[in-house]
């Protein structure tokens, strides 16, 4: 009897004719996502610590740049015309209402020798026993000589000018009382190479002043309107005031209310602000062996962090008149 034998035939499926291919998805778990997630947040953490710290350095050094910045600049903008005042007119007084100091100058914007004795014609000489309409000089003022000054030269020719000579800041010899030493509502021409010699400069004074003292270095100035600096701690403002007249009395304009009712909105300038106590003005007249020296501290403080810088300055006044 024959066995029926039984054959298995092996087929390979084919793909479906659609074109389609099976394809496995992977994916993160949740606990593989939160353990990124903490290790990621470390990360972070420890480069903050680097990155942080040098951020605010340099946000703190530049703060403190701009403080210093603003302090120097008002001190060198005042130190600028205190050197360059009318000798013995810087005074220095409490500012009114007790919030810091008050400093007051008389700028001088030129100056030189007047001609008192030979040679030369003697009409021209500088009288102290009359009033003088004008006047020789020895050599030239600067707004003759030099091409760049534009501004003083042209405006000399108006009122708002003086000449002042042998100012002592005493009674009986003190230009704020505009008592013998400085010329009163008067206009002052200058006359490039007009005097006798051909060369120097010529002084016309109208009308006529009488200077009563003689200066032993036969020294003269040309002087502006006045210039108070403010320095208000309550207000936190350093200002600037110029162009009121001549006040006698210091304390009669020691505050920002005096001085802004005098002086035109024009001239009054801000010069600093966030200026805190103390506002140090100092002012030493010195002897006639030894300079004056005005010593000004500023503290100028920030107004989000509270952070303060104070600057000292001091400068010396040559107050030979």
């Amino acid at each position: 009897m024959m066995q029926k034998r039984t054959r298995i035939k092996l087929v390979r499926r084919q793909p479906p004719r659609h074109g389609r291919e099976l394809c496995h998805v992977f994916g993160f778990s949740l606990v593989e996502l939160v353990v990124v997630i903490a290790i990621s947040g470390i990360i972070a953490a420890i480069v903050g610590v680097f990155i942080v710290r040098p951020i605010q350095g340099y946000e703190a050094q530049v703060r403190r740049a701009e403080l210093v910045d603003q302090a120097e600049s008002a001190l060198r903008r005042m130190q600028r015309e205190i050197r360059r005042a009318l000798p013995n007119s810087v005074r220095v007084v409490d500012e009114g209402t007790g919030n810091g100091r008050v400093l007051e100058i008389l700028p001088a914007i030129d100056g030189g020798r007047y001609r008192e004795s030979p040679p030369g014609n003697a009409a021209a000489r500088l009288s102290f026993t009359t009033a003088d309409t004008d006047f020789d000089i020895l050599g030239n003022l600067l707004c003759t000589t030099s091409p760049a000054i534009t501004g003083p030269c042209g405006t000399y020719n108006t009122s708002g000018y003086w000449v002042s000579i042998y100012n002592l800041g005493q009674t009986g010899a003190d230009a704020y009382a505009g008592a013998n030493v400085i010329t009163a509502g008067s206009t002052i021409t200058i006359g490039s190479n007009g005097a006798a010699d051909g060369i120097s400069d010529h002084i016309s004074i109208s009308p006529g002043f009488r200077f009563s003292f003689q200066s032993p270095n036969q020294r003269f100035f040309i002087v502006q309107p006045p210039v108070s600096y403010v320095c208000n701690t309550a207000a936190r403002t350093l200002t600037r005031y110029q162009g009121y007249a001549l006040t006698a009395n210091q304390t009669s304009i020691d505050t920002d209310a005096e001085l802004a009712a005098l002086t035109p909105a024009a001239n009054v300038g801000r010069i600093a602000d966030n200026v805190v106590a103390p506002c140090t003005i100092v002012y030493s007249p010195g002897t006639t062996a030894r300079s004056g020296l005005v010593t000004i501290g500023i503290t100028v403080r920030d107004a989000t962090t509270n952070e303060e810088v104070r600057l000292l300055h001091q400068i010396h006044v040559d107050n030979v008149p």
